[in-house]
């Protein structure tokens, strides 16, 4: 939900969910966000607060941990590091900017001595100096086949790599009170404290933590901006920005709107009742109590007493005559039917393919709530009950559940693609957010903050699990990396080779005249594994390759463990050929001669047999013309 900065410092009225707009409070400056080549600070990577870990923003959609010269990490540093598959850059209120980690630089952990683990989310590129100066007993957890591969290639120790499949990526869309705005824990005194971990007790943790328990590994991205509107978030969803968390997300949920109603909702009523009006409410008061101990003129009692009252009168009027049909409320409540919520959930299809998508109705934070200055002030309403009948009660749980109601007529409306969780019936109680309208002391005090406290948040988690439930299962996810590296079958064209497993030998007979020179292999290797000869990859059935001479065709298994296997080809010697032409091939013993200096041997014979046969030739040749001359 949201305010405006323009609202920020009116009386101790928390509105919506900006926090203090004072200093930092640890010592940084937050500005716009980051371009191409700046720094990005995150305070999600598990280190403590005074320690963000840096990211090096590399184009508009990307970044790496460190900048390839700095260490990203401080050193003082000694439990986990998480590196997430993308980083937020909080610039100020409202301001986002996410992008993919896709790498880990140079010196990201250089004097990182003393570092336990390191936990990596997504698929990334590991510079040749990456983990220079982490200690051999780091520990290393990835959700990434790819990234497992890459730590093996840097040469990190199998057995310091361990690799646990994703069953749900979770990814919430929203605003503050997704975010978990007012929740303890939440501020941090910057502008943008989204930037900091989802508090505990907020609705989005507590289903990531359901989803984690009862489904398995669960990742969750909480993108929720505090203080946006369905607007904001559909042009960062049509930006592309969310498209890579997107593609693989398995779980979506969306809570957005609020700030389209509520924030100019709210605003009407804090510029109507604001500091100069409980001013005025408390002066009454004042001036009814000297008045009834003497102390005061008649005169100047009964003029300033009426102008008092005329002037709460009025506002009080004004304020429930702009209530009602408010032309903004309802253009607000039309817009988010027909238009926005429709584009966000097709945007959010296009973009998740295969996620369920949740989407729930809004609620009204101030149910139960009335400005009524009689119950406000009772006593002094007994004092003066002709001036407290002057005074209109401002309904706010009456006129927020007319404009709320028009809002959720858009969950009847767009029905398809999602799964709608109503929060608006079970949240008409009170007591489930921090809005307070009340007299303490003598003073009017109001508190317009509508964010759900730890109970409302709760309630939410309470309504979103079992519609989770009945309609998401996780997947198996992909396994670990396989250590299987076997050729199983293996031809030259139609001459099926012999594999022995023991030895890792393959043998294959070819006709005697075959040119082994340029042969082309199909073969047949363990699911996932690479196939090379050198540094060159086989193609099965493309790849052509010389087996004048044995050939080692170099199997390497998803976890970059390999196995030779050597090639042998053997081609039927001219004699069996010679045979088999008088119906007495025989393919024993003899019949067949190998690649390499054998095939030397057996080609010089062949030549032989052949300068014999055609001596044999022209002799029979000679001999008939002889006859013939006769």
């Amino acid at each position: 939900m949201k305010i405006k900065k323009i609202l920020a410092g009116l009386m101790a009225m928390t509105l919506l969910m900006t926090g203090s707009m004072g200093g930092t409070g640890i010592g940084r400056v937050f500005a716009e966000t980051a371009e191409a080549g700046g720094l990005i600070e995150s305070y999600k990577c598990g280190t403590p607060e005074a320690y963000p870990v840096a990211f090096l923003v590399l184009d508009e959609n990307e970044a790496q941990l460190g900048d390839g010269i700095s260490p990203a990490v401080d050193e003082e540093i000694t439990g986990t590091v998480f590196v997430p598959k993308s980083v937020t850059d909080y610039g100020d209120f409202e301001e986002v900017r996410v992008y993919a980690v896709k790498a880990i630089g140079d010196y990201a952990f250089s004097g990182c001595g003393s570092l336990e683990k390191v936990q990596i989310e997504g698929e990334v590129a590991l510079s040749s100096h990456a983990f220079d100066g982490l200690p051999e007993t780091t520990v290393f957890e990835t959700s990434s086949r790819e990234t497992k591969k890459a730590l093996l290639r840097y040469g990190i120790e199998p057995s310091r790599i361990h690799y646990t499949g994703v069953r749900t990526n979770y990814v919430a869309f929203g605003d503050s009170i997704a975010a978990g705005y007012a929740l303890p824990g939440y501020k941090h005194g910057t502008p943008n404290d989204d930037r900091f971990p989802t508090p505990e007790g907020a609705f989005v943790r507590n289903l990531g933590e359901m989803l984690n328990a009862q489904e398995g590994l669960a990742l969750t991205s909480n993108q929720a901006v505090s203080g946006w509107t369905s607007e904001q978030l559909l042009k960062a969803l049509q930006s592309g920005e969310y498209a890579g968390l997107l593609k693989d997300a398995d779980v979506v949920t969306v809570t957005i709107g609020s700030n389209d109603l509520l924030g100019p909702f709210i605003k009407i009523v804090k510029e109507a009742i604001d500091d100069n009006f409980s001013k005025k409410v408390s002066e009454l008061e004042f001036l009814s109590a000297e008045a009834a101990e003497g102390r005061s003129s008649d005169a100047w009692l009964r003029e300033r007493q009426n102008s008092l009252v005329t002037e709460i009168a009025n506002t009080l009027s004004q304020l429930n005559e702009t209530l009602k049909d408010n032309p903004e409320l309802l253009a607000g409540c039309e817009n988010f039917r027909e238009k926005t919520q429709p584009a966000i959930l097709n945007t959010l299809h296009e973009q998740a393919p295969e996620a369920e998508i949740y989407w729930n109705t809004l609620y009204n934070p101030f149910y139960g709530e009335k400005v009524d200055l009689s119950q406000l002030f009772p006593e002094l309403a007994k004092q003066l009950p002709m001036i407290f009948k002057q005074f209109e009660a401002i309904d706010l749980s009456a006129d927020g559940a007319y404009y709320i109601e028009k809002m959720n007529q858009a969950f009847l409306q767009n029905t398809e693609g999602y799964h709608s969780v109503d929060i608006y019936e079970e949240f008409n109680h009170p007591d489930l957010t921090n809005v307070e309208i009340k007299n303490i002391d003598g003073k009017l005090c109001l508190n317009f903050d509508p964010h759900p406290n730890l109970e409302g948040h709760q309630l939410i988690t309470d309504l979103y699990t079992p519609v989770i439930q009945k309609t998401y299962t996780s997947d198996d996810p992909a396994p670990d990396l396989s250590a299987e590296k076997a050729i199983t079958g293996f031809k030259l064209g139609e001459n099926a080779g012999t594999i022995d497993k023991d030895v890792y030998k393959i043998t294959v007979k070819v006709p005697w005249n075959t040119d082994l020179s340029r042969q082309t292999a199909v073969f047949e290797a363990s699911e996932g594994a690479e196939v090379r000869v050198g540094e060159a990859l086989q193609i099965s059935g493309h790849t052509v390759n010389d087996f004048t001479e044995p050939v080692d065709y170099t199997v390497i298994a998803e976890d970059l463990t390999s196995q030779i296997y050597e090639v042998t080809v053997e081609m039927e010697n001219l004699a069996a050929v010679t045979e088999a032409g008088a119906g007495t091939l025989n393919r024993d013993g003899g019949g067949s001669v190998k690649t390499g200096m054998a095939g030397s041997h057996n080609a010089a014979a062949i030549f032989t047999v052949l300068f014999i046969l055609l001596a044999g030739g022209i002799g029979y040749m000679w001999c008939i013309k002889g006859y013939g001359k006769k």
